[in-house]
């Protein structure tokens, strides 16, 4: 095929390509909203963001610029085309910044080269914009200008978006080469210099204008505070001493009228209080020698009004470093004075009451201490460390709870947290370690403190040894446990008495056949019932008793028993070797005795005829084996549900006193009451 048929069939399929490209084109525009909105496959997907970055930059609609017009001249130059573009593509349009070689000032942001352009990040490059379905739609490639070429370089941002583009048109297809792209690229850079300089400099514009309208504002509430408060300013020069400023403000802390005329130093110094003029007049001295200045003094009003000033300058230089005006401003602080006269009486007057609280603490037998609002212990009284044996440091905070007995700790710190925690005054009872190792009772309390909002400021204690008083207390109560149980027991005994008054009169009546035989019995065994009772009394200050006196078990046994039983009788059989009782044991053991004979007479085997009870013992490996059996007694329902008191005395008695056991069987056919004890707390 020669060279001139295949320009004709390349002509031809442009041809074609255009006529298909129209149609899909007519088509997409009959498409798009009735609004004549922007194609979504023309919208950048960071468009919100884009379209910020466009409006940062502050360049829509702005004149033309010489900078942004020379560069599209060079660019069209370079191409050899007539027209050069540097646009922006807003939200709804295309604005041309600038616009060599057209006179239009913008066009619509669909369709569009621009538009499509800023799509991608690399250049767009059309040799033959006739062959682009989006071109298409441009005027000037569809209309009378006969576009065919383009390229476009994108105008991108550092922070990575496409305001518009830098953009090259003519009416002829060409190719361009890579070195040519790059050059546009290199102008494309060039306007993105231009604009990032443009809002650089309306930056640092907008800045200074924004300075500038705060220091005046600075200044205007400077005069505004200066009038309102009691602050005055001045300039003086110290070569001539001269005032050049010396405003009403200052002239009022002196007692000046506004009016009044202050030139010089002396016009002012013939304020100051007598006590303070020469350390002022030094002072001045020293500015003029360069020092800045910086004094406190007084001064007297015609009133005789004394008020403290405050004067702080600064010396301002000439090029040589002279001194030529001290320039500063005098402050009126007689309210901060009395504050600070005040502050110091009372803390005068804190470091006397702590001085007093502390000789009073250290001289004070009681023992005391603080703690901080978190219950931590910053002080102990000499008596805590001489009672404790322990330095302040080893004590303080929470070391304290290692002299705390340990029985007490747990409760201790429970009660003192809740007291720290509630604000309520902290009470309690606990022993604590003494030097020696050994513990005393004392009494704890301690009160919050609280400052002027009523928050807690400190917690002030005291401990109050109470050991003699505890120990008296203990002594009281057993004292008192002694006698509510020496009651009992008496009234157990009266009851038992007339009980066994009763069962005499039965015993006797049974065997008696007239009613002197019946007195005379009667008479015999309450001579017995006494002289066993009187075994069970203890010899209280030598009253006579026959308690004490050291007897044996076979002895003892029948002494007691005999009030049950006749001459000739066999109800009660006595057997065990001869064991010897002691003075101490007699009255334990005759007790015991006692209350289990009592027993049996009013509910047990001696109570009926046909009853008999059998008493034997036995030594094994040094202790007694002592066994009290009844039989033929009414018939028992087995074991009681409550002790009574006379079980429950027996059980003292043995347990308590003879350091033995007891137990009782409660059998149908009567009680078994088995009793051991260790010899050597009988024979004692």
């Amino acid at each position: 095929m020669s060279t001139s048929e295949r320009r004709d069939k390349y002509k031809l399929q442009c041809e074609e390509l255009l006529r298909c490209g129209r149609e899909a084109m007519s088509q997409a525009l009959l498409r798009e909203d009735a609004t004549g909105a922007t194609p979504e496959n023309l919208i950048p997907a960071n468009e919100p963001e884009r379209l910020a970055a466009v409006t940062r930059y502050d360049i829509l609609g702005t004149p033309p610029n010489g900078a942004f017009d020379r560069i599209t001249a060079i660019a069209a130059r370079l191409f050899n085309v007539p027209i050069s573009i540097v646009s922006i593509v807003d939200r709804d349009r295309i604005w041309f910044k600038s616009h060599h070689g057209l006179s239009a000032t913008g066009a619509g942001r669909d369709p569009g080269l621009c538009a499509s352009a800023i799509l991608r990040d690399e250049p767009r490059v059309l040799p033959d914009a006739r062959c682009d379905v989006h071109a298409l739609a441009n005027p000037l490639v569809a209309g009378e200008f006969g576009l065919r070429f383009y390229a476009g370089v994108p105008l991108r941002t550092t922070d990575g978006f496409n305001l518009g583009t830098l953009c090259v048109i003519g009416k002829e297809p060409r190719e361009v080469s890579a070195e040519e792209i790059a050059q546009l690229k290199d102008l494309a850079s060039v306007v993105m210099d231009q604009l990032e300089l443009r809002r650089s400099a309306r930056g640092a514009l907008a800045a200074a204008e924004r300075t500038e309208d705060a220091l005046r504002e600075s200044q205007e509430q400077l005069q505004i505070a200066l009038a309102a408060s009691d602050t005055g300013t001045f300039r003086w020069n110290p070569c001539t001493g001269e005032f050049l400023a010396f405003d009403n403000n200052l002239k009022r802390l002196f007692g000046f009228a506004p009016g009044d005329p202050v030139r010089v130093t002396d016009d002012f110094i013939v304020r100051v209080h007598p006590d303070d003029v020469s350390g002022l007049v030094a002072a001045i001295n020293r500015c003029r020698d360069g020092a800045d200045l910086e004094m406190e003094y007084r001064v007297i009003h015609p009133d005789g009004s004394i008020r403290w000033l405050f004067d702080r300058a600064k010396i301002e230089r000439d090029s040589d470093g002279n001194p030529t005006y001290l320039v500063g401003a005098c402050t009126d602080i007689t309210h901060r004075k009395q504050i600070e006269t005040q502050r110091t009486q009372i803390e005068a007057a804190a470091r006397e009451a702590a001085q007093r609280f502390l000789f009073m603490a250290e001289t004070m037998p009681q023992k005391l201490f603080t703690a901080n609002a978190n219950g931590d212990v910053d002080y102990f009284n000499q008596q805590w460390t001489e009672f404790t044996g322990l330095t302040f440091d080893q004590i303080r905070d929470w070391g304290w709870t290692q002299f705390i007995h340990p029985d007490d700790v747990e409760e201790n710190i429970r009660v003192w947290q809740r007291s720290i925690e509630t604000g309520e005054p902290f009470e309690f009872v606990h022993r604590f370690r003494r030097a020696d190792g050994a513990y005393r009772w004392h009494l704890s309390r301690a009160r919050a403190m609280r400052n002027a909002v009523g928050n807690i400021s400190k917690w002030i204690g005291s401990n109050t040894e109470i050991h003699e008083q505890k120990e008296l207390h203990e002594t009281l109560r057993q004292r008192e446990e002694a006698v509510r149980l020496l009651l009992r027991e008496m009234n157990h005994r009266v009851k038992n008495l007339f009980a066994l008054a009763g069962s005499v009169v039965t015993l006797s009546a049974r065997t008696a056949g007239t009613p002197k035989e019946l007195a005379e019995a009667v008479r015999e065994r309450l001579a017995a019932l006494a002289r066993a009772h009187e075994l069970t009394l203890p010899d209280i200050a030598g009253g006579g008793g026959k308690s004490g006196q050291a007897t044996s078990l076979p002895a003892l046994v029948r002494t007691i028993v005999s009030p049950y039983v006749t001459q000739g009788d066999a109800r009660i059989i006595i057997v065990g070797p001869d064991v010897p009782i002691g003075g101490s044991a007699v009255t334990s053991l005759a007790l015991l005795l006692h209350e289990i004979a009592t027993n049996a007479a009013k509910y047990g085997a001696l109570s009926t005829e046909s009853g008999h009870v059998d008493v034997s013992w036995s030594v094994w490996k040094d202790e007694l084996l002592l066994a009290w059996r009844e039989r033929g007694g009414p018939p028992l329902n087995g074991q009681p549900k409550k002790e009574g008191f006379g079980s429950l005395l027996a059980r003292l008695t043995v347990t308590g006193q003879l350091a033995g056991k007891i137990s009782r069987d409660w059998n149908a056919d009567g009680l078994t009451v088995n009793l051991s004890a260790p010899l050597v707390r009988l024979t004692i």
